[in-house]
This record gives C-alpha cells, sequence and structure tokens, in this order.
C-alpha cells in the first residue's frame, strides 16, 4: 500500500522531493516509483545522501532525519535542494 502511495503522480509535482528512506527502497525501485534517474552519491558513513534526477525535478534519497542528525549533514542536504530550487 505504501509503494502505491507514492507512485501518486502528487510526488511529482515538485521540482525538489526530500524521501528519507535509506535503504528501506532500493535505487530501482525509487527509478521506478518516482519516474527518476540515479544521477549521484554524496553519502558519507550514517549520512545517506543519494541524488536521483529528471530534467527539472530532483529527488535526495536520505537517511530517515528523526534522530541523531548533524547540523552538517542538514546542510548538505540543503545545499543540493537550492540547487534545484533556484534552476
Amino acid at each position: 500500500e505504501r509503494i502505491e502511495l507514492l507512485k501518486n503522480d502528487y510526488y511529482k509535482s515538485f521540482n525538489v522531493v526530500i524521501c528519507a528512506c535509506a535503504n528501506y527502497l532500493t535505487d530501482n525501485q525509487i527509478e521506478e516509483i518516482f519516474d527518476v534517474e540515479f544521477d549521484s552519491d554524496l553519502s558519507k558513513p550514517n549520512e545517506k545522501l543519494k541524488i536521483f534526477k529528471t530534467e527539472n525535478r530532483v529527488l535526495i534519497n536520505t537517511r530517515q532525519l528523526s534522530m541523531n542528525i548533524k547540523n552538517d549533514y542538514l546542510s548538505r542536504i540543503s545545499e543540493v535542494a537550492k540547487k534545484y530550487l533556484s534552476e
């Protein structure tokens, strides 16, 4: 059910989507569900940061952001998002 919910076009209506699902979804699942292609992996230990793109959208896959998150990690995520919001 959750996968079907994520396939909703609503999520494709945003220029930037932060998907804090880490390894719960594979890269292939993310590509299929959100209609994006893998672009780059900026991850560090315990800080997943994978970028998926289309011509006009970006999906940022991160780890869950509910606890033990460093400010530097949030800054790196926001820098990626800002880059695509200004295009």
